[in-house]
C-alpha cells in the first residue's frame, strides 16, 4: 500500500534492494495490512504533496484519464501557467467543497494521507473513477464529512506499521528500513 504521491516509485525501487516482493499500489491501507508483510507508510510535506497531486493530474494528458479530467474542467493550460492552475485547483477544494462538486477524475487532496489510512475500499488506483461510494484512496465518498476522518483512527493505523517514512527524508528512512529488514546498514 502507498499513499498516492508520497514517493511510491522511489521507495519501491529502494525496497526491492532489500526485500521481495514489494507491493505499492495506491489503495486504502487497512484492507491490506497483514502480519506476513512489511507494512510501511510514507508521508510527505503537505504543500509538496498537494502540488504533486495537481501536477500529476495536469500532465497525464493523452490518456483516457486526461480526457475525463479535461471534460470535468481540470484547470490546466491557463494564462498564468501551472501556478494559476494549481491555485484554481486548490480553491475548488477549499471553497465549500462537497462530493457533488467532484474532483476532476483525479486526486482529492482533502486530508488525503489520513483518508488513505482510514478508508476500507479494496480497489487499487481509483483515479480513473469519477467518485467512490465510500471513501477510497483517491476520492472522499458520498458524504462531505468523509473528507475529515477520525484522527484517532488515522493514528491507530500508523501504529500498525512496521515503519513510517518521510519522503523528504527518504535516505534516512531507507537506512532505518535496511536496519529493520537485514539488521545492518550498508549491505
Amino acid at each position: 500500500t502507498h499513499i498516492a504521491k508520497t514517493g511510491g516509485r522511489t521507495v519501491r525501487a529502494e525496497m526491492l534492494r532489500l526485500v521481495r516482493p514489494v507491493g505499492g499500489a495506491e489503495q486504502c491501507y487497512a484492507p491490506f495490512v497483514h502480519e506476513s508483510r512489511v507494512n510501511v507508510i510514507f508521508f510527505r510535506e503537505p504543500r509538496g504533496h498537494t502540488l504533486s497531486q495537481y501536477l500529476h493530474g495536469a500532465y497525464t494528458y493523452g490518456s483516457r484519464k486526461w480526457q475525463a479530467r479535461k471534460a470535468s474542467g481540470y484547470p490546466r493550460n491557463l494564462p498564468g501557467g501551472d501556478l494559476e492552475g494549481y491555485k484554481q485547483w486548490l480553491a475548488h477544494f477549499a471553497n465549500d467543497w462537497s462530493p457533488t462538486k467532484g474532483d476532476f477524475y483525479s486526486y482529492n487532496p482533502l486530508n488525503m494521507m489520513a483518508r488513505t489510512l482510514t478508508c476500507r475500499d479494496e480497489r487499487w488506483n481509483c483515479d480513473y473513477l469519477a467518485s467512490c461510494d465510500a471513501p477510497c484512496a483517491h476520492h472522499v465518498g458520498l458524504n462531505v464529512s468523509d473528507a475529515w476522518p477520525e484522527q484517532a483512527e488515522a493514528v491507530a493505523a500508523v501504529h500498525t506499521t512496521d515503519l513510517v517514512g518521510v519522503l523528504e527524508l527518504v535516505a534516512e528512512t531507507m537506512c532505518l528500513m535496511e536496519f529493520r529488514l537485514v539488521g545492518r546498514i550498508g549491505s
